[in-house]
């Protein structure tokens, strides 16, 4: 075949063409266009076409109502597309080629640049009917059980996120958007709107009872877990720190940035102060850092016995997280005492811990409880309310257990409890249990053993390893009492 090489008069790019092709081009269009330049005349005249039809509005319906039946119908049919389009080298081409259109500009700009992003979002609307959004719902499940695609889907993204440019446009964005006040401002209420975690309900919870307000607060982006105002003083800020999340590396990072701003913008109206995951498993411990924290002094409320109302009620887990020097993880049925609805006590009676108690007082083992948990709040102090309040809960507890024949119960010798209060209440020494261990943190607050080897387990370290990492003495106790109580 002749060959010939041949000037494009567009583009000015030098090809090798057969000289019969060349002829057939001079005899057309009078002069010599390469094979590109020619499909970029041809989409041009045709894109010119669509666009002029395209004015007419009894054009613009019918193409509407032709792609809405083709969407009702379930789109169009790829079938024969994919078995004639499966080769990955042809993909990959045509993924790169459009790739570089893109990047290029005016590909993008053609698309997108002039049109306007209200009607995009209204066509897409329009065309998303329910049985075309049931029908990809369907798809995207299905996806999503095959675990190899959801592994190269996070490969995928992971590789896509880790390229230096990908990260810089990413930053440039997030950066431009926050230039926009509104943006600032929604983002910021949904942080303050957030629902609050367990052990930031449980300091609120202490909060409120001390006639506190606290709320959170956000202030330039970031928001502080707990913020309450004191009159005539500087306020106090709280930061709850969850062992897992703030240990990773990345959000170690941001709290320091977290704590600059407040050293920067914060520090002249508030003090800040942290309460650690760990604190929280004495729970009672938490009471006393902040009692610490706002001068706490409590008065002592003047009240009556014939005012007590004695019920069940779930709340007392809550009141003794809050008063009781110990965890309250201890399940079993909560009794409380109340003023107006204001607990002022609260006990829990449990399935006694250790088996070998029911048979060492031969009975049944469902025929023995165990007094695991009793406290009064230190605000509310009268002559017997203690044995008057046991008395009671023994009561109701018999009217709902009417086959439980004992109770046991212990008094903790290390805390300097002889017993004395159960004596009072009918209970007998029926000797004691060798003595165990628990822990103490910097701020002299208890943890109990269990409390401390739970979260070992969690963090997958050793008890003695998690002691060491959050400075934890590990103390040796006393005997513990054991106390009987025989129902009649």
């Amino acid at each position: 075949m002749n060959k010939i090489n041949a000037k494009c008069v567009q583009c000015g790019i030098e090809n090798s063409i057969l000289l019969r092709s060349y002829k057939l081009s001079i005899k057309i269009n009078g002069m010599y266009y390469c094979l590109n330049c020619k499909m970029h005349q041809s989409s041009q005249k045709i894109s010119t076409a669509s666009k002029k039809a395209w004015q007419n509005p009894e054009r613009r319906e019918q193409m509407r109502k032709i792609t809405a039946e083709r969407h009702r119908r379930g789109g169009i049919d790829l079938t024969n597309f994919k078995a004639t389009n499966s080769d990955p080298n042809k993909h990959n081409k045509i993924a790169d080629t459009i790739s570089k259109m893109w990047e290029a500009g005016h590909y993008k700009n053609a698309h997108w640049g002039a049109s306007d992003p209200k009607k995009i979002a209204e066509g897409v609307s329009r065309s998303m009917t329910p049985e075309r959004r049931k029908k990809y719902s369907e798809q995207a499940k299905n996806l999503w059980k095959d675990e190899a695609w959801r592994a190269r889907h996070a490969l995928a993204q992971a590789e896509a996120v880790n390229k230096p440019e990908i990260k810089k446009k990413l930053s440039e964005a997030a950066k431009k958007r926050w230039q926009n006040p509104e943006y600032r401002a929604k983002i910021s209420a949904s942080l303050a709107n957030r629902d609050d975690s367990v052990l930031e309900r449980i300091v609120n919870k202490i909060l409120r009872d001390l006639k506190y307000n606290p709320y959170k607060l956000t202030h330039g982006g970031w928001t502080f877990d707990v913020a309450v105002e004191i009159p005539g003083r500087k306020g106090i800020l709280l930061e709850i720190q969850g062992e897992f999340v703030h240990d990773l590396p990345g959000v170690k990072n941001r709290d320091k940035l977290k704590y600059n701003y407040y050293l920067e913008h914060l520090s002249n109206l508030y003090d800040l102060h942290y309460l650690n995951e760990h604190d929280f498993y004495a729970l009672g411990k938490i009471r006393q850092k902040l009692g610490r924290l706002f001068n706490i002094v409590r008065n002592v409320n003047d009240f009556n016995l014939t005012s007590v109302v004695v019920s069940r009620d779930q709340e007392a887990f809550k009141f003794l997280s809050a008063y009781h020097y110990l965890d309250t993880k201890r399940g079993g049925i909560p009794i409380v005492a109340k003023i107006n609805d204001t607990i002022i006590a609260a006990c829990v009676f449990s399935p006694p811990i250790r088996l070998e108690s029911a048979k060492r007082l031969k009975i049944a083992h469902k025929e023995l409880v165990e007094l695991s948990r009793f406290c009064i709040d230190p605000s509310y102090q009268i002559h017997n309310l203690g044995s008057w309040f046991i008395s009671r809960a023994i009561s109701l507890l018999k009217s709902m257990l009417p086959n439980v024949k004992m109770i046991i119960t212990w008094a903790d010798s290390t805390m300097d409890h002889t017993g004395t209060l159960y004596k009072a209440s009918g209970f007998i020494e029926d000797g004691f249990a060798p003595p165990t261990y628990w822990y103490i943190d910097q701020s002299e607050c208890w943890l109990h053993k269990k409390s401390v080897w739970n979260q070992a387990s969690r963090n997958k370290m050793t008890e003695k390893q998690y002691a060491e990492k959050h400075h934890l003495i590990k103390i040796s106790g006393q005997k513990l009492l054991r106390f009987i109580y025989r129902i009649k």
